[in-house]
């Protein structure tokens, strides 16, 4: 009496695993680095700026999804406080408007890259200087090798 063509309906059960939206976990992931890396360069020089920076990541990510953080997102353009806070004036007191703390790092950088440089070149000399006198060598031993097998 069984048909083989039956159809077994299960009864619909209730989601074993929480259930987690992209924009959420996105969310919660953006707030996370930003906590975190605001901390972290906090320490380091110029890294008010760039605390500035996150924290406005954060307050942008704390925001919702508002119409304006739509648009702040999409264009990556975010109003930085007027407090005039001590980045404000590092940065209203240095020329071309690069903080002297981070025009110092810069030339620092620049003169290791220049050592950098400069001790590559030398090692390249060196390099070439030591092919040549190994090719001199092979062509004096490869010489000496087939004056040797003519004489036999």
């Amino acid at each position: 009496m069984d048909s083989p063509n039956r159809i077994s309906l299960t009864p619909t059960v209730a989601r074993q695993t929480p259930k987690n939206e992209f924009g959420n976990v996105l969310k919660s992931a953006l707030q996370t680095a930003a906590n975190t890396g605001g901390a972290l360069l906090g320490g380091l020089p110029g890294g008010g700026i760039i605390s500035a920076a996150v924290s406005n990541v954060t307050s942008l990510a704390n925001s919702g999804g508002s119409a304006q953080a739509a648009s702040y997102a999409a264009t990556g353009v975010t109003a930085v406080g007027g407090g005039g806070g001590a980045t404000a004036q590092a940065l209203a007191t240095s020329p071309n408007g690069v903080p002297q703390e981070l025009g110092g790092m810069i030339s620092q950088m620049r003169a290791e890259a220049d050592r950098s440089t400069m001790m590559q070149m030398q090692m390249q000399q060196e390099s070439r200087e030591y092919n040549t006198i190994s090719n001199v060598l092979k062509v004096r031993h490869d010489s000496a090798k087939s004056a040797i097998n003519n004489i036999r």
